[in-house]
């Protein structure tokens, strides 16, 4: 059975003077030392059902706190606190430095060149890890809102790591001039995946010949007596593809894949069909479109 010990441990910040704070709700408590953690306990009984099973499921687990395990020192974690604030609140850095702001935290006071220095390097190492993870097989989603007469776009990754779908935020900004043309995303994509060292074109750059090569056969079947010939073993018409909209290179590659058999039954078009490991790179792509 797990002590109190390890519980309040887990479950609570010191500040000193006998105040906790719990990290699950950041209520403070007051418990002196020589009277054990009855008050502590207390609250977590009371606002936070089910903790001991909380507990258990994470010291079972991989991905346990570094306060868990002691390493997190209390400056280091008080920093983290500030800078939290700062972004949840939509703080101005400089706002760490202010009497009243202090005066109402139980946090140790910092300046604000030390919370951006911070801010700074968490940005670069959590951009770092992303555009790894992202990698070359990954897809772009984005969303759009207006609010205020300002309209923002969202740009989140989609990849597979570790066997789990991941969809990382990237990045949110207003477009600039109120502009809301697809010109004008690509332009706030690019400044976007350039934080990342990724391009909008490295996503599919890899297969760029290979898509030009089933482009010109779409645009050679859409030919009359091409057409006509195709016409006699499908109904189905050749897609070409459009370089502004993914979802063209999708229904392209999806058009090509299924028929296929029937391009190669058009004489005027049969060597320009892809065959072998140039077939099986373009299925390959088409999974992970």
């Amino acid at each position: 059975m797990v002590g109190n010990k390890q519980l309040a441990a887990f479950f609570y910040t010191p500040h000193g003077q006998g105040l906790f704070r719990c990290n699950r709700c950041g209520s403070e408590r007051k418990q002196l030392a020589e009277s054990g953690y009855s008050n502590l306990m207390a609250h977590l009984a009371s606002k936070h059902a089910g903790y001991e099973a909380t507990y258990a499921s994470l010291q079972a687990s991989s991905d346990r706190p570094l306060q868990a395990f002691g390493f997190v020192a209390e400056e280091a974690s008080h920093l983290f606190q500030w800078i939290n604030r700062v972004i949840e609140r939509n703080m101005p850095v400089h706002e760490v430095e202010d009497g009243l702001t202090r005066s109402i935290s139980k946090l140790r006071p910092v300046i604000a060149k030390a919370v951006k220095k911070c801010m700074e390097g968490i940005a670069i190492e959590v951009g770092q890890k992303l555009g790894k993870e992202m990698g070359t097989l990954s897809a772009l989603m984005f969303d759009g809102w207006s609010h205020a007469g300002i309209h923002y776009v969202a740009l989140s990754a989609v990849n597979e790591t570790d066997d789990k779908l991941r969809v990382p935020p990237l990045g949110l900004s207003p477009l600039e001039d109120d502009s809301q043309t697809a010109d004008a995303r690509i332009k706030l994509f690019g400044n976007i995946l350039d934080v990342y060292d990724k391009t909008n074109d490295m996503f599919l750059e890899p297969y760029d010949d290979l898509l030009d090569k089933v482009d010109n056969l779409m645009v050679e079947l859409r030919h009359e007596n091409n057409h006509a010939e195709l016409k006699k073993h499908t109904e189905l018409v050749p897609v070409k593809r459009n370089v502004t909209r993914w979802s063209s290179t999708f229904t392209m590659v999806q058009r090509y894949i299924r028929i296929r058999v029937e391009f190669e039954k058009v004489d005027a078009v049969e060597e320009m069909v892809p065959t072998g490991g140039k077939h099986r790179k373009l299925v390959a792509l088409f999974e992970h479109l």
